[in-house]
């Protein structure tokens, strides 16, 4: 049976957000709810309210982020990337929130440029390295072509764990370009999968 929890946080942190509306972290935390449920103009207007409020460096970085992730799913790009550079001390999720902002704006290069920050300096385990390079491919192929494209799918497979998605855009590239080769060895990496 489902417990539906997170409508009932909603409720419940929304009655606390009114009782006690200068809570920066409470407001951050509803905005993020209302996210999850697909509301994302709610959770912008709450999540405005705390970065008004919000004191610490940390919690400003943190609300700062959750900012401009929602800025990008309403389609104000421009704005999310204010957002994200306004930033102090840059994390991985706040970097490939940039890119996904630049990625939207067509802004390929800029883009390309916040993933591979992003794989050198924030990546902490080869999985998300992987997933990093899976996106950087799809870049590739929009600005560079099919060559660029697999060298990086290539390198996201090299890793482990490897990233699917990668697995399935190279098979893709070898339908496209009926390689035959590369589209039974992507599908020989998807057996474990």
């Amino acid at each position: 049976e489902k417990m539906f929890g997170v409508v009932v946080g909603v409720d419940s942190l929304s009655s606390y957000c009114d009782r006690n509306p200068g809570d920066d972290v409470a407001l951050c935390q509803l905005g993020v709810l209302y996210e999850k449920m697909g509301l994302v103009r709610s959770g912008y207007k709450v999540m405005e309210m705390s970065n008004k409020l919000v004191k610490n460096t940390v919690e400003k970085d943190k609300v700062l982020t959750n900012l401009g992730r929602l800025l990008t799913k309403l389609g104000r790009c421009e704005e999310a990337i204010e957002h994200y550079q306004a930033i102090s001390s840059t994390t991985f999720y706040s970097q490939v929130g940039l890119a996904m902002a630049h990625y939207s704006l067509g802004n390929y290069q800029q883009a390309y440029e916040a993933y591979e920050s992003c794989l050198h300096w924030l990546a902490d385990n080869d999985g998300l390295k992987s997933h990093i390079l899976v996106a950087m491919g799809s870049l590739a192929y929009k600005v560079e072509g099919m060559q660029a494209a697999k060298t990086l799918l290539f390198q996201s497979c090299q890793l482990a764990p490897t990233s699917v998605r990668g697995l399935f855009a190279l098979c893709v590239i070898g339908v496209q370009h009926s390689d035959m080769n590369l589209i039974e060895a992507a599908l020989s990496e998807m057996v474990p999968h």
